[in-house]
């Protein structure tokens, strides 16, 4: 969707009925650093790159999300007023436990702009937190802020943006790794680790419910399991004392 035209910081995202809808944020990125007894705050050093698209008015960036995290991690894209910038599949939502989210951000150019060389590039942010849910109001915010630049080389319409990979883990500041251009074989690892990360969270979930249904059997697992350990640890101690 369209970032907002109104006052303050404008979020990226899409409505339930996929339209295009404008959005408003109480503050601006430089007036939400002064609320830091709500927020924390980091300044990721890698830029964001964006690649112009040959024969369109706009340049494209990839951002994958990696949750560390044994708890969901709720995300909303930020940028400043007076940059157009849209986000797919959306700007706003939920990375599960140990999973991967990826959204390709939009940057369309402004009216009577010739270049990107006449344009400032914006200044984009993205609010986060860990939760058990899927709010993003609700537990302790954290507010990342980065820098965007436009490469020099343009790009077909089909071939896939720059890349940056933020890495999310409670209590620590994000870490950013960033490129200007994505081969064809990065493209391919893309699609790879998402396919790994799918299949260990489908394992993962699947173990865990069978430990719902049959908690009776992992019970006596348990108690085997100690009994063998502690027999062992016996025998060991009977041939050290012998």
């Amino acid at each position: 969707m369209h970032i907002g035209r109104s006052s303050g910081v404008s979020e990226v995202g899409y409505s339930q009925s996929g339209t295009t809808q404008p959005t408003k944020c109480d503050h601006s990125i430089s007036q939400m650093r002064s609320h830091k007894q709500e927020k924390e705050y980091d300044s990721v050093k890698s830029v964001l790159y964006f690649s112009a698209v040959k024969d369109y008015d706009m340049a494209r960036a990839f951002v994958r999300m990696r949750n560390t995290s044994d708890k969901n991690l709720n995300f909303k894209f930020k940028c400043e007023i007076g940059c157009d910038v849209s986000a797919h599949p959306t700007g706003n939502g939920t990375v599960a436990p140990h999973s991967i989210h990826h959204s390709v951000l939009t940057w369309h150019r402004p009216p009577g702009a010739v270049s990107w060389k006449d344009v400032r590039p914006p200044r984009l942010a993205i609010v986060t937190n860990f939760s058990t849910g899927s709010d993003i109001n609700s537990g302790e915010k954290r507010f990342t802020e980065f820098t965007s630049a436009v490469t020099s080389m343009e790009q077909e319409i089909g071939d896939i943006p720059p890349k940056m990979v933020l890495s999310f883990c409670p209590d620590k500041s994000p870490i950013a790794l960033s490129c200007e251009t994505m081969s064809d074989e990065s493209a391919s690892d893309i699609q790879t680790e998402e396919a790994v990360a799918n299949r260990g969270m489908t394992r993962y979930n699947a173990f865990i419910e069978w430990m719902q249904l049959h908690p009776m059997k992992l019970l006596v697992a348990t108690v085997i399991i100690f009994m063998i350990v502690v027999c062992s640890l016996s025998a060991e101690r009977d041939d050290y004392d012998y």
